[in-house]
């Protein structure tokens, strides 16, 4: 027997035991054939037959072998097929590319080559879009359960929006996934505290020059940059302040109050000498601003007699009266102030 397309040698034209003759049909290589040998005439012999048989060509059958992520160990091929054929294997197994096999059937068998694909699938990272830094309590929405590069998985641990954390993606079995932990950190500001600022109590609102409009200032007890956003202090009100945590205004800022008590007071030249050299010539307010606006102050000698009223923002009294220079004394003064309250006091009039 032969495989089919082997080559056949042609068939003997005398027999074993000296008879010539003839074979037909023609040879043929590739199935099974009876052919009859007839013998030349003039010999005592009669026709006789012979079968050659023609084995089919096989083709090996293997199962398949899954696709692997790059890196997973492969087993070795079958050196026999499902079908009973036996041979070898090239090239040798690469687990980092996908790639196709040839089996070549040992020799001797009715079998033809056959090839075998392994898929080999990258191993894949996966990527995510950054979430934006957030000030502590707002609202995060929940992280994507599948990365813009199509790797499905979960996070943990449950999302925080109160503190800075650190989530890890882990991917869902069975996907190419690289060694490398994906990791996404969502940044958390915290709202910083405020000072806690009850009353405070001032004489004038000049007392106050670091609560100036629109201006930052560092408190003391070093909880965050503060804002002041009111308005300028001259009567007793609420101050309204902002912590904040970066430089920038309104990042992650904490609101707070306190109330500002303001004891109008003003301050006055306790003595003054009207002689003409250019110093302390005139008696005035050294502070205006804590008198009611349109408000004159009133100047009394000791016996309670009006001797001048002035303006606040004036030069002031010149130490006379209907023109006349009066002598060294003691005076008095009264004045409105913008809270509605009276201010008295006195002073010395000095001549030299």
């Amino acid at each position: 027997a032969i495989c089919a397309g082997d080559i056949l040698n042609p068939l003997p034209t005398t027999s074993t035991n000296a008879i010539t003759g003839t074979w037909a049909p023609a040879l043929d290589n590739t199935t099974t054939t009876t052919y009859t040998f007839t013998p030349t005439a003039g010999q005592c012999a009669t026709t006789t037959t012979l079968t050659i048989t023609v084995n089919p060509s096989v083709t090996p059958t293997f199962n398949p072998v899954s696709a692997i992520c790059a890196g997973t160990a492969l087993s070795p091929l079958p050196t026999t097929s499902t079908n009973g054929i036996t041979g070898t294997w090239a090239p040798a197994l690469d687990n980092t590319t996908t790639t196709t096999y040839t089996f070549t059937p040992t020799a001797g068998q009715c079998a033809t080559t056959t090839t075998l694909t392994i898929p080999v699938n990258p191993s894949v990272t996966p990527t995510f879009n950054p979430v934006s830094a957030i000030c502590a309590g707002t609202a995060l929405s929940p992280l994507p359960t599948t990365s813009t590069n199509g790797v499905t998985g979960t996070w943990a641990p449950a999302l925080d929006n109160t503190t800075t954390t650190t989530y890890t993606f882990t991917p869902t079995a069975g996907q190419c996934i690289s060694t490398t932990l994906t990791t996404m950190t969502i940044t958390v500001h915290p709202y910083p505290l405020v000072d806690t600022i009850e009353n405070i109590t001032a004489l004038n609102s000049y007392e106050l020059p670091v609560l100036t409009v629109g201006e930052y200032f560092t408190s003391n007890n070093g909880n965050g940059t503060h804002l002041y956003e009111g308005t300028q202090i001259t009567t007793t009100q609420t101050i309204y302040i902002y912590a904040e945590t970066g430089t920038e205004p309104n990042i992650c800022s904490n609101e707070s109050s306190f109330k500002v008590t303001i004891i109008h007071k003003i301050e006055y030249m306790h003595f003054f000498t009207p002689n003409g050299n250019g110093e302390n010539d005139y008696w005035n307010l050294l502070n205006s601003d804590a008198v009611k606006s349109g408000v004159k102050i009133h100047i009394f000698n000791r016996f309670g007699k009006l001797m001048a009223q002035i303006n606040p923002n004036s030069l002031g009294w010149d130490g006379t009266y209907h023109g006349i220079a009066l002598p060294t004394s003691e005076f008095w003064f009264q004045v409105e102030l913008i809270d509605g309250s009276i201010q008295k006091g006195n002073f010395s009039l000095l001549r030299k």
